[in-house]
């Protein structure tokens, strides 16, 4: 006799019963875990809405960018202190204050009450010495001879103001294989000189204080074919103090022999323009490595001063500059 087909329900047989509410939970956890899963969201199209806000805002980075190496860090000089080891220094110079002025360029884009403020906070600073290295103008070119020597007239200090010219007072603009014949070198050293200013060329000054001594040598501009340093050394003490001004770094090769212990240059205006991880884009010297800053060379300390003017108005990374040195006996 066959067996009829079981008609049991599950809420007859307890077993069964469980093994459907078990599926059933299964089944619902399931779906709240479907529903919790974010949905994949197609790819954002790149719309000309976009692509014009994202390059609008690129702009005004760059736009941003240009105008404050156009308009502030041009006239927004850094005041930079170190000090000057100076062996055999005597302690009436001891510890005085000399202050470092390079490369005003003076000329029609040059806005003379940036250069005018700025001189006068120097000399409200108190500084026993300062020192000029070169380009009082740009191309030689003085179109109100007035102007600068009262601007330059600004600048005092006890212990004197020194000058040497650089290679746009001679209206030289790369190295010349002789020298310069003209005189545009007279006509912008005659007005740094009517301001007050004792223009330095190619001869030594020694500056007395307290019984102690200090020489400063002044050299005429490299590129200007009338640098000569043994006119400038012949009659330095080389058992006294010595500083040498030179404008041009790349002069230092001709210095390692004289007994000048700092050498202080402009000149390279730090390269105006400095792009981050690469350095200065244009570097008018043979010698790259003398930028801008402090450099030991041997027993000599170079110096290269970033300049307070310009010749184009655009500085980036590179902010003009005044340096203040403290001078020690070492």
């Amino acid at each position: 006799m066959g067996i009829p087909p079981s008609t049991e329900s599950a809420a007859e047989h307890p077993g069964a019963a469980a093994v459907g509410r078990s599926a059933a939970v299964a089944a619902e956890t399931a779906r709240v875990a479907g529903d919790n899963v974010p949905a994949k969201r197609p790819a954002r199209r790149l719309t000309r809405r976009r692509f014009l806000l994202g390059a609008g805002g690129l702009l005004a980075g760059l736009g941003g960018g240009a105008a404050y190496a156009r308009y502030v860090e041009p006239y927004w000089p850094t005041w930079r202190r170190l000090t000057m080891d100076l062996p055999g220094l005597g302690a009436g110079l001891s510890g005085a204050r000399l202050v470092q002025l390079s490369d005003l360029h003076v000329a029609p884009n040059m806005p003379m009450e940036y250069l005018r403020r700025h001189l006068r906070n120097v000399v409200a600073s108190g500084p026993d010495l300062i020192v000029l290295t070169g380009d009082y103008v740009t191309r030689a070119i003085v179109r109100d001879a007035a102007a600068l020597r009262a601007l330059l007239a600004e600048l005092r200090a006890p212990l004197g103001v020194f000058a040497v010219l650089g290679n746009h007072d001679y209206g030289v603009h790369e190295p010349r294989r002789g020298p310069v014949i003209g005189s545009w070198p007279n006509h912008i050293g005659r007005i740094v000189a009517d301001a007050g200013v004792t223009v330095l060329r190619n001869e030594v000054c020694r500056i007395e204080r307290g019984g102690a001594v200090l020489q400063l040598v002044g050299l005429d501009d490299l590129w200007s074919g009338l640098c000569d340093p043994q006119a400038a050394f012949a009659e330095v003490t080389p058992s006294e103090p010595c500083i040498a001004l030179a404008h041009n770094p790349d002069t230092l090769p001709l210095l390692r022999d004289r007994p000048c212990r700092w050498v202080l240059s402009g000149h390279t205006h730090g390269g105006q323009v400095r792009v981050p991880l690469l350095g200065p884009v244009v570097l008018p010297v043979r010698d790259k490595t003398h930028d801008a800053g402090l450099f030991t060379v041997g027993s000599q300390r170079l110096y290269v001063n970033r300049g307070l003017g310009y010749l184009l108005p655009v500085r980036f990374n590179c902010r003009p500059e005044i340096t203040e040195f403290t001078l020690s006996a070492g």
